[in-house]
């Protein structure tokens, strides 16, 4: 028996959960499929409901349907049913003010252009008093995508994470915004919608006052969340019910049409739809795991063992810390290491981050790097309110030959802690394909390996190669 096949049997047999409910064995375990699924409500039976209900479930009449719903999710769609800014129409063709919106497209299809003109038309309106506009996103890195959107006499702007937004416990556990005390907002914007975890969604939106508008956005070929129940299903009812209004953009501007037609064959073929004049991807053949790690160990020479990445080293090692020109030198080297970057499938395995990190520190040790002027890529794995890093962000450690210390960018701003004070955090010379989301760099190097006769995941792949703003390398590997 599977681990979801148990879970189903312990739920289905559970009596306190069904109070209420009139369903055969049958309809309980297909409603535990579909909730476990991501859909937030499961149009209702005639029959389905005796007195009294329970406290798990409830129903709810939602576009002239009856609904059954876990109770969980009341609040959240509450605030779509009634809010005042529930779209009256189906069809929209831009961000409105007071509308509530899901706006979807491939990459460079337009998404942050139309939010950053929504924003500019808010600005335009002169309100009576100052709106409220967040921006938030599930990482760091994706929610500074906005912060050149300055706030002004009729707009105050922040961008920041969800988490931070919500003011989650480190835990997650207990949050200072919810139902009782909603955000102090007029207007949310949520980027990066298909990383964001539905049980997250539902506090956040539960979180909202009526009267704010919600602008979701994102592109919905991505990969879902790493943890937790993917947030597709409950867009997809929300839209079907008439409570999200839905802009796709499908054509492209930062790139030509015959890269977008690859990227949406992508989608649809995986790697076999890619051909030798697909037009910035490009396909090495790696015959074993030999050959893909001669390739890695050029790769490190040349990215981190280059006389002018040891140039930049040796001028942060001469500069005092407290100097604004070890600052600005940070910021170059920064801007170095994220001009490419390796993506893997997973973690582990031979394949995965942490053996390829430990090879390529290993490589970049032994070409011409002291100790005392040691650059190491790393990237931030859980959030810390206290040294205000968030899970996502990205930086490097040097050592100054007495100690250790982190330079992590969050958001635009530059952090340096002591790396004893860094408590979560891993090598970042290769990063998953998860973790890239919500990030561009110019070249990605991806790490492909193929396995006969198991279907893939091609938002993966997909996923992978729409992060490169030039070129993507795939290292497929036989």
């Amino acid at each position: 028996m599977s681990e979801f096949e148990a879970l189903s049997e312990i739920l289905c047999n559970d009596g306190q959960l069904w109070q209420g409910l009139n369903l055969s064995q049958a309809n309980k375990e297909a409603i535990i499929a579909r909730l476990f699924a991501g859909e937030i409500a499961i149009e209702a039976e005639t029959g389905q409901k005796s007195e009294p209900l329970g406290e798990h479930f409830c129903f709810e009449r939602i576009d002239a349907k009856d609904y059954l719903l876990p109770a969980r999710y009341h609040s959240m769609l509450n605030f779509f049913v009634r809010s005042a800014c529930r779209p009256a129409a189906r069809s929209h063709q831009k961000i409105s003010p007071g509308i509530n919106c899901l706006i979807t497209g491939g990459p460079g299809t337009g998404k942050s252009y139309q939010i950053a003109r929504f924003v500019e038309a808010l600005a335009a309106s002169n309100p009576e008093l100052p709106l409220r506009v967040t921006i938030a996103a599930p990482t760091g890195k994706a929610a500074a995508r906005f912060t050149g959107l300055g706030s002004s006499a009729g707009l105050l702007i922040e961008c920041l994470t969800i988490h931070r937004l919500l003011q989650l416990s480190t835990d997650g556990g207990r949050a200072k915004y919810h139902a009782t005390n909603p955000l102090p907002v007029d207007v949310l914007i949520v980027d990066e919608i298909s990383m964001v975890d539905l049980g997250l969604f539902v506090r956040l939106i539960a979180a909202l006052p009526l009267h704010a508008q919600l602008v979701l956005a994102g592109d919905t070929g991505q990969l879902p969340a790493v943890d937790g129940i993917a947030i597709a299903p409950a867009l997809g009812f929300l839209k079907s019910a008439n409570l999200l209004a839905h802009i796709e953009l499908t054509q492209t501007h930062r790139f030509s049409a015959t890269k977008a037609a690859v990227y949406s064959a992508i989608q649809q073929g995986g790697i076999a739809a890619i051909d030798a004049n697909a037009e910035g991807i490009h396909i090495s053949e790696m015959h074993g795991a030999r050959a893909l790690f001669r390739y890695l160990e050029q790769y490190a020479k040349e990215a981190f063992g280059s006389a002018g990445f040891r140039e930049l080293a040796d001028n942060l090692a001469a500069i005092a810390l407290g100097d604004p020109m070890w600052l600005h030198t940070a910021r170059q080297i920064m801007a170095v290491m994220q001009k490419s970057i390796i993506l893997c499938e997973s973690n582990q395995g031979n394949f995965g981050t942490q053996s390829l990190n430990e090879f390529i520190a290993n490589v970049v040790g032994n070409v011409g790097q002291k100790a005392a002027r040691q650059l190491t890529p790393v990237m931030v794995t859980a959030n810390s309110y206290e040294l205000q890093l968030f899970n996502g962000d990205t930086g490097f450690i040097v050592n100054d030959g007495k100690s250790e210390i982190a330079v992590i960018e969050s958001g635009n701003e530059l952090r340096i802690v002591p790396l004893g004070r860094l408590r979560h955090w891993q090598m970042a010379y290769a990063i998953t394909v998860h973790k890239s989301q919500g990030s561009e760099y110019p070249e990605v190097h991806i790490i492909h390996e193929e396995r006969p006769g198991e279907k893939s995941d091609h938002r993966l792949l997909y996923t992978a190669v729409t992060r490169a703003r030039e070129r993507a390398i795939i290292l497929n590997v036989k």
